[in-house]
């Protein structure tokens, strides 16, 4: 796959590429025409990463004056649905390692979003969304819904579903089918620098 640079920044480190109809190339006329053409791997990794930041690029825009991020908007609406749940069990559950849930969560308590109450025993310490916490989830929950019709719209009738059932399948290993040696084979098959 082709592609060139065409990469703008957001508040927040996000960043998207511009795909031209053939979903080939991306192309930026205010840049010089000798911009290197590129060669992206053929890769899930790259790929799925690509579609990650599009995803989330689409719904920051759509969250406006609000200002949530995907991995905040997925902290509140979890919370919404287990009240008290700690941090240790949250990150996890979310594919959030240590060192980006902790800066999440606090950005939420410094937002007045949520609250931290010690657990009966004082050994733990749960998380609860606060009211403003609930009102601002309320309003996300309705953006989210045009933002998921528009994604899944790219995707066709069925697409999402088998998309949804494919990372599901990637997510959890258990749920594979038998492995074959498809990805092995086509690895093989890539020519190697210094081959003769």
């Amino acid at each position: 796959m082709m592609w060139r640079p065409d990469r703008y920044h957001r508040p927040g480190g996000l960043a998207t590429e511009r795909v031209a109809h053939d979903n080939l190339c991306v192309h930026n006329k205010s840049m010089s025409s000798r911009t290197p053409v590129f060669i992206v791997p053929d890769l899930l990794l790259l790929a799925l990463r690509r579609a990650v930041f599009a995803v989330a690029l689409d719904l920051r825009d759509a969250m406006g004056s609000d200002d949530i991020r995907a991995r905040q908007f997925a902290v509140l609406e979890l919370l919404s649905q287990h009240p008290g749940a700690r941090q240790s069990q949250i990150g996890p559950v979310l594919g959030m390692r240590r060192n980006i849930l902790l800066p999440t969560l606090t950005e939420l308590d410094d937002r007045g979003l949520l609250k931290r109450q010690r657990e009966p025993d004082r050994r733990a310490v749960g998380l609860f969304l606060t009211e403003a916490g609930q009102v601002l989830l309320a309003r996300c929950r309705i953006v989210c819904r045009a933002h998921e019709t528009r994604i899944s719209q790219r995707l066709g009738v069925d697409g999402r579903a088998q998309l949804l059932a494919l990372l599901t399948r990637i997510i959890d290993p258990a749920l594979n089918p038998p492995a074959t040696s498809v990805a092995s084979d086509k690895l093989s098959d890539a020519p190697h620098s210094g081959a003769p």
